[in-house]
């Protein structure tokens, strides 16, 4: 079996949101992660920025419209976003068997 190749320092990639940057940031001080894997974790840093601005506007302005009660469509793709983000994570190995990420205290 071939031994995996890590990185030392993980280059951010530029096309990343300002969010995803932070997060890239973040992780990459805490996790290992193999050359074939560092685009694994730029979709899980996309992901994380996209589902947070989804969140916000939620949290801002509600999850119905105003006049017809419908549910905006920021919540569905707040929900498609959290789903990618655990997707991702699994395949980084940063999430636990019940699927919620975990943090440096939880290792």
């Amino acid at each position: 079996m071939e031994e995996q190749q890590y990185k030392k320092t993980l280059a951010c990639p530029k096309w990343l949101m300002p969010e995803a940057k932070a997060e890239w940031r973040r992780l990459a001080k805490r996790i290992k992660v193999a050359d074939e894997d560092v685009m694994i974790l730029a979709g899980y840093c996309q992901s994380y920025a996209r589902w947070r601005e989804a969140e916000e506007y939620i949290t801002e302005h509600g999850f119905e419209t105003e006049n017809t009660s419908r549910i905006l469509p920021y919540v569905s793709v707040a929900q498609t976003y959290l789903k990618l983000m655990g997707g991702f994570a699994k395949q980084l190995g940063i999430a636990s068997e019940t699927g919620v990420i975990m943090n440096e205290a939880d290792e």
